[in-house]
């Protein structure tokens, strides 16, 4: 066995790194097969990471099966699996990808849009193949991303997230994930997600139940507000949030958030005079 190691990693060190570029149409295609979308390569270098052959792609572009542009890559570079050898097609354990420039809305119709790719659509209307693929990689990384998020259902202003580092990894039947972002400045500082989740394909599209956590600092509630669901009873105020929110199906279930916040503004109830704090700190369930 060792033997034969050996040599196949001979044959692939003289025979198939060096020639590496001349396999690139073939590779696109396997990964286009696996996602359900069009993949183009522009240039393919291999080597090792550790002792798994690596690949690291440039000129990666992503478009649907009409030939529409979802985005690009500055750079992907994806460790192999040895099971590769076996299966006859490429498996994957470790994908990197580098600057890509991400568009994710909510349509009116509920569903999460990647550019105009549905990701949770009914198994009737969408065979689910892009969701399936990124889901089933044992680790996913997204490096130094733009993502811009639109929800057309709360009309809210267009959100852009700068410097975004996305970190996914599966175990077993659950997802850990964590996210990274810079937000506006008149938002809040940098955000820190952190989720462990358990993903379900149904005839009535994707579930996800679980866990996320998340913080930030200098967090503006009253703006904030237009992207998360802030209590009614803090009109204004800024400062530090850490929150938990229990996910199942369909809604979140409950969440406790520690805040430490300075011009506070509150309005207890409609018929209450607001009630003006120049501190609050605590932490709340709702």
């Amino acid at each position: 066995a060792v033997v034969a190691f050996l040599a196949l990693v001979v044959v692939l060190r003289y025979l198939v790194f060096p020639q590496a570029d001349g396999y690139r149409h073939d590779i696109a295609a396997s990964v286009s097969r696996a996602s359900g979308m069009t993949v183009a390569i522009a240039h393919v270098d291999a080597g090792w990471y550790g002792l798994r052959p690596q690949l690291s792609m440039t000129g990666v572009s992503v478009a649907d099966r009409r030939g529409k542009a979802y985005f690009a890559l500055e750079r992907a570079d994806i460790t192999l699996s040895w099971w590769t050898l076996l299966a006859g097609d490429l498996r994957f354990r470790d994908v990197d990808l580098y600057r890509p420039q991400l568009r994710l809305r909510r349509g009116a119709d509920g569903l999460i849009y990647l550019a105009d790719k549905p990701l949770n659509a009914p198994a009737s209307e969408d065979d689910g193949k892009l969701s399936r693929w990124l889901l089933a990689q044992p680790h996913l990384a997204i490096h130094d991303a733009t993502l811009a998020w639109q929800d057309e259902i709360t009309g809210a202003p267009e959100l852009e997230l700068r410097q975004v580092e996305i970190a996914m990894r599966k175990s077993g039947r659950h997802h850990l994930a964590a996210l990274r972002a810079t937000p506006p400045a008149d938002l809040a500082e940098k955000v820190d997600l952190r989720a462990d989740l358990r993903f379900t394909q149904g005839s009535d599209g994707w579930k996800v139940a679980g866990t996320v956590y998340g913080e930030t600092g200098r967090a503006d509630l009253a703006r904030l507000r237009s992207y998360l669901p802030v209590p009614e009873t803090l009109r204004t105020a800024v400062g530090s949030l850490r929150a938990w929110a229990d996910v199942e199906p369909g809604r979140v279930r409950e969440i406790t958030a520690d805040m430490n916040l300075t011009g506070v503004r509150a309005q207890l109830a409609d018929d209450a005079q607001p009630l003006d704090l120049e501190t609050l700190t605590g932490r709340a369930f709702y």
